[in-house]
């Protein structure tokens, strides 16, 4: 929500449930339109950035997840080869570690993918003028 009280803004919410529709003229103007976009804007662009930070901690944490797992499994699979005596043990260790690298190969270009992808899109869904009457 969006509003040009900042103090209202924290409760409008709270505040709709008991409120009364009412018949006005009460229409916003160009400049309040004006002002009200504006700091929408800001705030969507404070939101934008904050989602897209987490959003690549988040990216970055599971990138250093599946580079850990990977090595791990790449691991055992160098071990089982280097193990291997029977000709047909060591083509099927290889060819599963080759899997094994496209999987994490296309893993991860997923991963940098949505860490370029975040984005918030806003919609607007209402506009309208709502009257606040401060009871002492």
């Amino acid at each position: 929500m969006i509003t040009q009280d900042s103090e209202l803004e924290n409760s409008i919410l709270d505040l709709i449930p008991g409120s009364a529709n009412q018949e006005l003229s009460l229409l916003l103007d160009e400049k309040d339109i004006a002002d009200l976009e504006t700091c929408h804007h800001a705030k969507w662009t404070e939101a934008q950035a904050e989602h897209i930070a987490d959003n690549h901690a988040l990216v970055e944490q599971r990138m250093q997840s599946l580079t850990i797992s990977h090595r791990a499994r790449c691991n055992l699979l160098d071990d089982a080869i280097e193990q291997a005596t029977d000709s047909r043990i060591l083509r099927m260790k290889e060819s599963e570690l080759e899997r094994a690298n496209q999987d994490f190969n296309r893993r991860l270009a997923e991963l940098e993918q949505a860490a370029k992808s975040a984005d918030i899109h806003a919609t607007p869904i209402v506009f309208g003028a709502l009257t606040v009457t401060r009871i002492p």
